[in-house]
């Protein structure tokens, strides 16, 4: 009996209705779903920023070759070329470093670029930028993985996601990695500098003393190359003796040694800035309007909306927004730090002197010298550190907005979404308009004459800088007169046709006088174009009303890349 009742009740337990196992609601699946989301972006940021390496790479890598130069990097590659060329295209050659520092001394720059890029024409055997531009975007992501490390050691690994992007897709470092210019190489030495600062502070905690000064004499070797880049590297550098004797009595060998590097390179960079002739650009004074308030104002929204957009916004966009909320963060951030200076971690400090410092520089030579400092390019600079500083400021505010992990995971799930759909747009923006911060572009100039100008005709150009950058292009330099006149050899030759190529000199008393002379001649205004914002007036020697009107037929119906940009 007792085996009976033990079997029926058995069997009454298997045919008991079972309970409904408990529901997962949708809102515990979703708040699960962006935290592993999140996680998994953590555990994984080492590959995320290797693939944001890689799509940076390709992306600006293919848009090297969108657009050709214009004064600003011709002065540049003429220089690195050791002096303005005179032979053939086919047989140019650069000439050595010592060529180099000779035709630097009547520029307001500094040699390191242009050395870099005076060694890459010499490796190359090359005149395509393309070579400069590359080497430009390698040293722009070899400043991103300095950020990266940076970022690593101040945020967490949402923030670090955020500051890679920051940095890596903005715009404005796309525009200038593009360009033959220094501000790839600064910014990589600004980064690694920074870097090796701050780590001659933690070293003593997990290396020992070799490691220490490897670290010292990376740290004085970006330094000394630092104010060999640029006139602007002593105003990012000062704040580091600042802080270091803040952190004298923390840290007294990693602080004497900051500024004992900070001495040397000055000492080195001196003898080097002492021999800079009176006649150089640095002592010209380049924007003469008179300083306002307004102007301030003007200049430094352009130049914020640059850093932090890419380029000035025209109407009410995604980007529109996205920079309010940058600036908002940023100077809230900054001012929330600065009344806590002395609270902060000495990062923190260093990030928020050096910005005020450079700040407060800005507005100080824009009031009693010139407004050049306020111009958007040098806006570029701030990059690394606000790359560093935003981030800083978001992740407590995401964290006090949303104090649930399920909601906090969403937020920032939107957010690095935001930076990303922003970074791409940046990058998009910049290969619809390649001429962010951009001058007239001589080779569609120059493909615009080389299809025109006969071998026994004569260019001419009023600015030596117009002349840099047709020189560049053009096969034959003997074929190009810099200055508005006769030339010796124009009393024993008659040419067909004289062309003069005019940029910022298209009406100045000596370009009209050497119209009217040329008239005297018998010369007569046969075209005359605007090709990306460049005048080109062709005057042809006799010419029978024929054959004008047909020279302004054929100009009035050409067609090709030219006239989209005439009017630039």
């Amino acid at each position: 009996m007792q085996s009976d009742s033990g079997l029926l009740s058995r069997v009454a337990v298997v045919l008991e209705p079972k309970s409904a196992a408990p529901r997962t609601s949708a809102a515990k699946k979703s708040a699960h779903a962006s935290s592993v989301a999140i996680d998994t972006l953590k555990s994984h940021q080492g590959l995320v920023f290797l693939a944001l390496l890689t799509i940076t790479f390709l992306a600006q890598f293919y848009a090297a070759d969108l657009k050709g130069i214009w004064n600003d990097e011709a002065v540049r590659l003429t220089i690195a070329n050791g002096g303005l060329a005179t032979a053939p295209f086919e047989t140019r050659q650069p000439g050595p470093f010592a060529d180099v520092l000779k035709a630097i001394e009547n520029f307001a720059t500094q040699p390191a670029y242009l050395l870099l890029v005076n060694g890459i024409l010499r490796i190359t055997h090359s005149y395509s930028v393309i070579p400069i531009v590359t080497a430009n975007l390698l040293m722009f992501l070899f400043s991103a993985v300095g950020i990266y490390l940076l970022a690593r050691s101040l945020l967490s690994p949402w923030g670090v996601l955020v500051s890679v992007l920051l940095y890596l897709w903005n715009g404005f470092a796309m525009v200038h990695v593009l360009q033959t210019r220094e501000y790839s190489l600064i910014l990589c030495l600004l980064v690694w500098n920074m870097a090796f600062f701050y780590w001659l502070f933690k070293v003593g905690r997990v290396g020992g003393r070799r490691i220490f000064w490897w670290i010292s004499l990376a740290h004085f070797l970006t330094t000394l190359a630092a104010v060999y880049a640029t006139n602007w590297a002593p105003f990012f550098l000062w704040p580091q003796a600042v802080i270091a004797l803040l952190l004298l009595r923390r840290n007294r060998s990693a602080a004497l040694t900051v500024c004992a590097n900070l001495g040397l390179a000055g000492l080195a960079w001196l003898p080097w800035f002492l021999k800079t002739p009176k006649t150089s650009a640095l002592f010209i004074i380049w924007d003469r309007r008179p300083p306002s308030l307004s102007l301030l104002l003007t200049q430094f929204h352009v130049g914020t909306e640059h850093l932090l957009v890419g380029s000035k916004q025209a109407c009410l966009s995604l980007l529109t927004v996205y920079y309010w909320m940058l600036l908002i963060v940023l100077v809230g951030g900054v001012i929330y730090f600065a009344f806590g200076f002395l609270r902060q971690r000495f990062e923190i400090q260093h990030l928020v002197l050096t910005t005020l410092g450079f700040l407060a520089f800005q507005i100080a030579y824009f009031f009693l010298r010139e407004p050049l400092s306020t111009e958007a390019r040098y806006f570029i600079l701030y990059l690394p550190y606000i790359a560093l500083l935003i981030p800083l400021v978001l992740s407590p505010l995401v964290s006090w907005v949303a104090p649930s992990v399920a909601r906090r995971a969403w937020l920032q799930i939107g957010v690095l979404l935001l930076f990303a759909a922003a970074g791409l747009a940046q990058v998009r923006n910049n290969y619809r308009d390649p001429y962010v911060d951009h001058g007239p572009d001589f080779r569609v100039v120059y493909h615009y004459l080389i299809s025109r100008v006969a071998p026994r005709d004569k260019i001419m150009v009023g600015l030596r800088t117009n002349l840099m950058a047709l020189n560049y292009y053009w096969p034959s330099p003997h074929q190009i007169q810099l200055g508005y006149g006769a030339a010796p050899q124009d009393h024993t030759t008659t040419h067909p046709r004289i062309w003069t190529v005019s940029y910022y000199d298209e009406e100045s008393p000596s370009y009209r006088r050497y119209a009217d002379y040329l008239q005297t001649l018998g010369y007569k205004l046969a075209v005359k174009r605007v090709i990306s914002s460049v005048t080109i007036r062709c005057f042809q020697a006799n010419p029978r009303a024929s054959e004008i009107q047909q020279d302004e037929q054929d100009e009035n119906g050409d067609a090709g890349p030219e006239s989209d940009l005439q009017h630039r």
